[in-house]
C-alpha cells in the first residue's frame, strides 16, 4: 500500500470519492480535503476519472507556519529526500524540478531552497521541461506535504467541461447497471464520453440543437452513442415520457451568447422539458451559472432538489444541482 495525493475539481471532492472507491485497487481515504484526496492505495499509479493529478506522497510534516518552514523540514530529512530520490528512479523519471505550493496555490520560496533540493536529489534538475516535480506543498491546516508529481492535468479541448469534472456530473446521477442517459445540450459530447467510461449503461443519448455540432459528435463518437438533432425544449416528440433514468447537462449560461429566452423562463421551460422525459425517481444533473433562476424554476415542478454543489468552471462562478423526479 502506498499513500497518495490526487487533485480533483474543487466542491465535488464527495463524487471524486465515490469514483475512485468504485475505481482505484485497494481505495482507502485517509483524508477529503478542498479539491483533493489523501488516500492509501494498492497500485503504482491510482487511476480515476474524477482525478485531475496524482502525486506520489513522500513524507509529511505537521504545525508548519509556512510553505519556507516546511521546506526547511524536508531538506533535513535525509530518509524523505532518499525515499524521492527512490521514487523517481522506481517511476522512470529522469529529470525533475523542485516546486512550492501554500493552500493549492504556487508559492514563492528563496532561491536557495529551490536549488539545496536540486542538489540534495541526485536525479538531474531541470527547470523548463522536467519529466516530474517534487512539490512542497503546506495545507491550510498547517500539515505539509513531500509529493512527487506522477500524472499531468487532463485538459478537455476549448469550450468543453474537463474530463474530471464531467466525470463527478455523471456520478452525481448515482449510475446503475441498465441505466438509460441522456444529455439534450450535448456540445462536443464531453458528458456522455464521461458516462461511457462508467459502463454499464443500457443507452446512452446525446442530441442538440446545433446541427453541427451534431455533425461532429457523429464523426468523433462511436458506440454506444446515440446521437441526434434535437430541442431540448421540446424532448416529448423524440424520446417519449419517462425514457431516461439519468439526465446529466451542461446547458447555456448566457454569458458568451445571449439564450433564446429571458434566463428565468430558459430554466423554467428547460426543467419541464426534462422532467417530462425523466423516469421516477430519475436524476438530473445540471451544471449552470443561472443558479438563482434555476433554484425558483425547481420550485414550480415536481423535482426534488437533493444536492447543490458550487464550483468554479473556467474561472466562472458556477453550481451542479442534483434533483429527482
Amino acid at each position: 500500500m502506498r499513500l497518495f495525493y490526487s487533485t480533483c475539481p474543487a466542491g465535488l471532492e464527495e463524487a471524486c470519492r465515490r469514483l475512485a472507491a468504485s475505481s482505484v485497487p485497494g481505495f482507502s481515504p485517509k483524508a477529503v480535503l478542498p479539491g483533493a484526496l489523501l488516500y492509501s492505495a494498492r497500485a503504482d499509479l491510482p487511476e480515476c476519472p474524477g482525478f485531475s493529478n496524482t502525486y506520489l506522497q513522500i513524507a509529511r510534516v505537521d504545525k508548519c507556519g509556512s510553505v519556507t518552514h516546511a521546506a526547511k523540514l524536508f531538506l533535513q530529512d535525509r530518509r524523505a529526500l532518499s525515499d524521492a530520490e527512490r521514487a523517481m528512479r522506481d517511476y522512470g523519471f529522469e529529470t525533475f524540478r523542485a516546486m512550492f505550493s501554500d493552500a493549492n496555490r504556487l508559492a514563492g520560496v528563496e532561491k536557495e531552497y529551490r536549488e539545496a533540493f536540486e542538489r540534495a536529489i541526485r536525479v538531474k534538475n531541470n527547470r523548463m521541461t522536467p519529466d516530474t516535480e517534487l512539490t512542497v506543498l503546506r495545507r491550510s491546516d498547517g500539515c505539509g506535504l513531500l509529493l512527487l508529481r506522477l500524472t499531468h492535468p487532463s485538459h478537455g479541448k476549448k469550450g468543453e467541461l474537463s474530463p474530471a469534472v464531467a466525470a463527478c456530473m455523471c456520478q452525481l446521477a448515482r449510475p446503475e447497471a441498465g441505466g438509460r442517459f441522456l444529455d439534450p445540450f450535448a456540445g462536443s459530447g464531453a458528458l456522455g464520453l464521461a458516462r461511457a467510461k462508467l459502463g454499464k449503461a443500457e443507452r446512452i443519448c446525446l442530441s442538440d440543437v446545433d446541427m453541427d455540432a451534431v455533425n461532429r459528435m457523429q464523426k468523433r463518437l462511436g458506440s454506444p452513442m446515440e446521437v441526434r438533432r434535437a430541442d431540448a425544449m421540446d424532448l416529448i416528440p423524440v424520446y417519449g415520457e419517462n425514457a431516461f433514468t439519468e439526465i446529466v447537462t451542461d446547458p447555456p449560461w448566457g454569458l458568451y451568447r445571449p439564450l433564446n429566452d429571458e434566463p428565468s423562463r430558459f430554466c423554467q421551460e428547460m426543467l419541464e422539458s426534462l422532467e417530462a422525459v425523466l423516469a421516477p425517481y430519475g436524476r438530473l444533473v445540471v451544471l449552470t451559472a443561472l443558479k438563482a433562476e434555476l433554484t425558483a424554476a425547481a420550485k414550480k415542478t415536481d423535482l426534488e432538489l437533493l444536492e447543490r454543489h458550487d464550483i468554479l468552471v473556467n474561472g466562472k462562478k458556477a453550481a451542479i444541482f442534483v434533483l429527482r423526479k
